[in-house]
């Protein structure tokens, strides 16, 4: 449902110590993160501000799991039931809006629960479309047709149908239900996890449904998606629960007009259906859970190096990609410096005292080049880069104006170009920022919809921005150098 932005604000907003979160009935993070979110919820009868995500869950999982989203369900909710929710995200920036309106589905109203969120729960299985009215108090509508997807059940693990052991020492095998009709849907598997005060689900595995039964290599447990530092991230020992979730989701742009019609600019749709076993989990991974790879040093005495790679279900290898699209390349310098130092020294002679002040100014500056100068440096560089990915990773680009063209590339954030006697700043091709620099662009900043739908539409498997930035200095032969720091 909503449970990965409420996750997401507890880990912001909760930094308490491990042992203050385990208190009984404290779960602060959870505390935090639904204040949070309350605080990031606006009010608005404007549904061309929206965008929703409607979520049908086939099956709720046991309540006795405790996830943070548990306490949003509604009043009544029981295991196996079907449930509706719908998030209200706004189209543009970070937040959440509760409609000054109403939310239905075959005239039942649903139940605002809080943090943009409306819920129903259904008294008998969903077998088939649900429509989802939305109206505001002046008179705006849209309409959402939510299509089930098969039920999925934990047959057994490991051979065991009852009470499983999961080493994470070792490789594991699962056996799922297949109903008619979940053919090629994929499936996730996960464990729970506790971290920063909240409890979610922690996946690790995904694959196309099947009969057969699947084994799990334990190097998945390697690749957490929710994950820290210093264990935050790994799986809760002891009682834990197995999850799988078939799933089926409709991103934003992708819907129909049989499935989404009226006044919402976008919808995201999202169907889950939860199948859940009790397991004692033990051991450990042998090199311990690797949640990310990050060092730094030194390449003969010439240049610095920091290189960080996020864990493998948040940063796909190289060896899957074959076409990727510049987003961005910026090119930012200081071309003068002036640095001022002061100091005394004193000193007696006889009776007297004799104090003597000074200062010293050194003043760097760098010569004023004209604008093709910086474009010619940024084309030489962008080249190389396209060589050594085409020899290296045989990965292509496509043309650069391919992606700047692209109408979801005017979100990204436009680079204020200047070249003075003081300031370079210029970007290549007419490329945009995909960074925020000001607290006001986070908040009115991209989402990974953003960059999902950039993909899609330019039809790539990445996209790459690049920085080189260059501090002003001396050399030690004291001649005035430009100090480049790249970043990709």
């Amino acid at each position: 449902m909503f449970l990965p932005y409420l996750f997401f604000l507890c880990r912001v907003f909760s930094r308490k110590k491990e042992t203050e979160t385990k208190k009984p009935n404290l779960r602060i993070g959870e505390k935090l993160g639904g204040l949070a979110g309350n605080m990031m919820t606006a009010k608005t009868s404007d549904l061309g501000t929206t965008a929703p995500i409607v979520s049908l869950i086939i099956g709720v999982y046991p309540l006795e799991t405790k996830t943070s989203e548990v306490n949003y369900f509604p009043k009544g909710t029981r295991e196996g039931d079907h449930m509706l929710s719908v998030t209200f995200m706004k189209n543009e920036g970070m937040g959440l809006l509760k409609i000054l309106g109403s939310v239905s589905c075959e005239n039942d109203s649903l139940e605002y629960v809080g943090v943009g969120s409306y819920t129903k729960t259904f008294n008998r299985p969903v077998t088939s479309a649900k429509k989802v009215e939305i109206t505001t108090e002046t008179g705006q509508k849209a309409t959402v047709m939510v299509e089930p997807i098969p039920e999925i059940e934990i047959i057994e693990i490991n051979g065991d149908p009852t009470m499983p052991i999961l080493d994470l020492n070792e490789d594991f095998t699962i056996k799922i239900s297949n109903p008619p009709g979940s053919e090629g849907t994929i499936v996730k598997v996960g464990l729970l996890t506790d971290v920063a005060g909240a409890r979610a689900w922690n996946y690790f595995a995904d694959f196309k449904s099947t009969d057969k039964v699947i084994n799990i290599p334990k190097e998945s447990f390697s690749s957490l998606e929710i994950n820290g530092k210093l264990g935050a991230g790994q799986v809760k020992k002891g009682l834990n629960y197995l999850v799988v979730t078939r799933e089926k989701i409709t991103e934003y742009g992708n819907t129909t007009p049989e499935q989404v019609s009226g006044d919402c600019p976008k919808v995201k749709i999202q169907v889950r259906a939860f199948g859940s076993k009790p397991v004692i989990v033990k051991g450990r991974q042998e090199e311990g859970v690797i949640t990310e790879l990050k060092f730094s040093g030194r390449a003969k005495n010439k240049y610095a190096y920091s290189i960080y790679k996020p864990n493998a279900r948040t940063g796909i290898p190289f060896s899957r990609a074959s076409n990727f699209g510049l987003a961005s390349l910026t090119i930012n310098g200081r071309t003068y410096k002036k640095e001022t130092n002061s100091g005394t020294s004193s000193w007696s002679v006889g009776n007297t005292r004799y104090t003597q002040s000074w200062t010293t100014t050194t003043t760097y500056k760098f010569p004023q080049l004209p604008d093709s100068y910086w474009e010619n440096v940024m084309d030489k560089f962008y080249k190389s880069w396209e060589q050594t990915m085409s020899e290296k990773f045989s990965i292509n680009h496509i043309p650069v104006d391919k992606v700047t063209s692209s109408a979801v590339y005017n979100q990204f954030f436009t680079v204020s170009e200047q070249n003075t006697s003081t300031l370079i700043t210029k970007s290549y091709l007419n490329t945009k920022r995909v960074n925020p620099e000001s607290f006001n662009e986070v908040l009115a900043g991209l989402n990974d919809d953003s960059f999902r739908n950039l993909m899609t539409n330019t039809n790539v498997d990445g996209l790459v921005s690049l920085e080189i930035n260059f501090d002003i200095g001396a050399n030690k032969d004291g001649k005035v150098v430009l100090l480049p720091k790249i970043k990709f």
